[in-house]
Parts: C-alpha cells; structure tokens; sequence
C-alpha cells in the first residue's frame, strides 16, 4: 500500500485529482520544474494506493546540502496530501515511514521541510522529526496601512511611507536576467561562509529563479572591481490581504556587508515606491546576513502576529548522522520555500 516512486504522468493525473481549490497552483508545467528539472535530482514521492489508485501522496524534492562533513543529500517534503475518504486512517504516518523503509529508492540521507500547523503533529510526533520551532520570520513594514489596520481596518486608509528618501542606485548596480561567473563566484564564497546550506550553484540559482513557473523574481547586483559584491532576489506579491516584498535572497562576502545593506536598501524603496506595504524574509540569528538585515530594519516577526504558523525540522534517514539537528547551523532565505 506504501512506496516511495518516481515522478510519473501518474502521479501528475494524482495531482490534479487530489489537490482542488482556487489557490491550489499545481500545473503540469509547475510540477516538471520542480521534480524533472531540479539540478539536484529528480523528484520523488511516498505514496498510498488503494486497488492500485493513489488516495495518498507525500512530494520528496532532492535537496544538495554543503555541510562541515562535505555534500550531502536531503530531501525536501512537500505537498502532502490524503484523499477525503481515507482521512483518519493513517496514511500520513504510513507514507512517512516509507520514505525511511524505502532508502533504497531514493538514496537521501534526511528529510527535511517546513510542516504547516496541521502536518506538523505527524512529522514531529509518529515520525519523529527534530523540532527546530517556528521558521525564522523577519518583518520590515514599509507603509502605515499595515500598521493601521492591525488597530483597525477603518484606520487603513491611513498610508504613508514608514521610509523616507528616493530609491537612488548604488555605485556598480545592475538588473539581472541571467547569472554571470561573477554572481556564481560570489555564492560559491557565501556557502562556505554558512555551516549547512543548500547548494546555491549557478544551475541551481537559474532553475530557481530564471527559470520557475512560480512567480517573476527580480535579481539585482553590485559589481565593482570585476567582481559581484552584493546580490540580491526579490519578489512582490499579492498577499494576506496586502502587497508583500519578499526577500527571495540577500548574499555578500563578509567584508561586502554595507554594499549588501545599500542594496537591499535600495530594493526595498523601489518596493515601497510600486506599492509593496511589508517585506519579508526568512534568516536565522546565526546567518551570516542577518546583522545586514538588521541594520536594514528587519525586526523578529512575532509567532502570535503570523498569517501563517509554519515549523521547520527533518530527521536522518540513513546513519550517517547527516542531518544537522541544530538550528543554529542552517541557512535558509525564500529561495527554500516552495510557496513563494
């Protein structure tokens, strides 16, 4: 009844029978991205049938990790769901468990992902996930509506600039529609800067966001002396009933920090200036960016104040002791979600 399978046209009919709704965005075109595309590897899934049909499925994205020990191989747990009719019967901890009985197929140390609050019971309680807590949110509101309406939606039409001062350009900055060597050499340095980080390489970073279905990122760098010392991805959306700025990702070399401040400076004007009413990012008290984001502005996003309760853990599959279960190792941004 469970087994962990390859992404197959199957499981994309499964896909478009199991997952219904308006904002349930899971086009053919979206999920070849995501499980054919991924320089990673290709997808994965823990699944449940019935009679042969899928009444059940978990997504497993592989995930390449730089880490102290080297490279290592996680995979990313997505999408989970269960047919209606075969809620409550366990199906959930039944595809969890194959994703470690079936190793063998799949070939990843750990799994890891970020639960919302009705799958994360599973994952951290029968299945035994490491608990990290909530994702590490940090909020920027750049206009008084979001503010004011916290207080009141009466008080919305209340909306002013929270930041003075016109988006200037930085010395050296440009637009970006493809990755240069340049911005590749600068994450190849940001990763072994960070303790255990998701492998940013150029494939990557351009599958990411040159080349998702998901959303239009815009990418911008400073270049000076020949080389790309800040960059910068970002995405302005449509949503909780607001316009967010979200940071997709904000990388420098450490002595690159205050042309990495000027940057995001910079975007989050331009951002405000097209509408944008907050921004958001996701970014550890240990990363190697997060004193940037703090000058910024950023602040910590209360777990009471959140539009979303989202949790962040995984657990070894193998015994290779792989998986990092300290929080304080990781870096993660945007660029991990599979929402934004």
């Amino acid at each position: 009844m469970y087994d962990v399978e390859a992404y197959s046209p199957e499981i994309s009919k499964a896909y478009g029978r199991l997952f219904v709704g308006p904002d349930e965005d899971k086009s053919s075109e979206l999920l070849d991205w995501r499980f054919l595309n991924n320089p990673h590897g290709k997808g994965f899934f823990a699944t449940a049938r019935d009679e042969g049909e899928i009444v059940g499925l978990i997504g497993l994205v592989p995930s390449s990790f730089i880490a102290p020990r080297g490279r290592t191989v996680g995979l990313h747990a997505i999408d989970t769901i269960v047919s209606p009719d075969y809620r409550g019967r366990g199906l959930f901890t039944g595809m969890g468990n194959a994703i470690y009985t079936h190793a063998d197929k799949h070939g990843a140390d750990y799994v890891w992902g970020f639960p919302n609050d009705k799958a994360a019971g599973g994952w951290f309680g029968k299945l035994g996930w490491k608990k990290f807590g909530t994702v590490p949110f940090l909020i920027k509101p750049l206009k008084s509506a979001l503010i004011f309406r916290r207080i009141s939606e009466k008080l919305g039409f209340i909306n002013f600039p929270l930041a003075f001062g016109k988006a200037q350009e930085p010395e050296g900055f440009r637009e970006l529609s493809e990755l240069n060597s340049q911005v590749s050499d600068l994450f190849e340095e940001f990763c072994e800067e960070s303790h255990f980080i998701r492998d940013r390489s150029a494939s990557w970073l351009t599958w990411r966001l040159f080349e998702a279905p998901l959303n239009d990122y815009r990418c911008v760098g400073i270049f000076r002396n020949g080389r790309c010392a800040a960059f910068v991805a970002t995405a302005t959306l449509d949503k909780h009933d607001t316009k967010v700025c979200y940071i997709m990702e904000a990388a420098a070399r450490n002595e690159d920090n205050k042309a990495l401040e000027a940057l995001l400076t910079y975007e989050l004007r331009l951002a405000r200036n097209r509408g944008a009413e907050v921004s958001l990012a996701w970014c550890t008290d240990q990363a190697v960016n997060r004193s940037v984001f703090r000058r910024s502005g950023f602040r910590f996003f209360p777990d009471r104040w959140r539009p979303v309760d989202l949790f962040f853990g995984g657990r070894d599959i193998s015994e290779c002791g792989n998986f990092s279960a300290r929080l304080e190792d990781w870096y993660i941004s945007y660029l991990d979600s599979d929402t934004v």
